[in-house]
């Protein structure tokens, strides 16, 4: 098997190198990094990542769920774990809506990362 793709889809620099080294360091991953709903799109149906790491707040004009719901419909293969600070209702009932693997919280811990890439990959 050759080496797993990721894409970490985060608006925030440093969140998004911190995701990086931690799934750079426990698997052979080829990782890439994008800040936008719309970047996320096209890069999702023009690659074959395995996994989409996904932040729900993004900058762009489309969120990281809306996103997920466009890119499931075209590719039914998708695997996500999202990744929020955001705690409120509605975020929940919306995520409902799409397949997800594993949503975790921010802050979150290096083991919870872990522990979800590893039922992916």
């Amino acid at each position: 098997m050759g080496k797993q793709k990721v894409l970490i889809v985060e608006d925030e620099v440093i969140n998004a190198l911190v995701l990086k080294r931690l799934i750079e360091y426990g698997w052979d991953v080829q990782c890439e990094n994008v800040r936008t709903g719309e970047e996320f799109i096209e890069k999702a149906l023009k690659s074959n990542y395995n996994l989409f790491i996904v932040d729900i707040m993004l900058a762009g004009k489309i969120d990281g769920i809306d996103a997920v719901k466009i890119i499931q419909k075209e590719r039914s293969d998708a695997h996500v774990i999202y990744i929020t600070a955001s705690t409120d209702e509605n975020t929940y009932t919306r995520d409902l809506t799409t397949k997800l693997i594993q949503y975790i919280k921010k802050p979150f811990n290096d083991q919870e990362l872990i522990n979800a890439v590893k039922r992916v990959l």
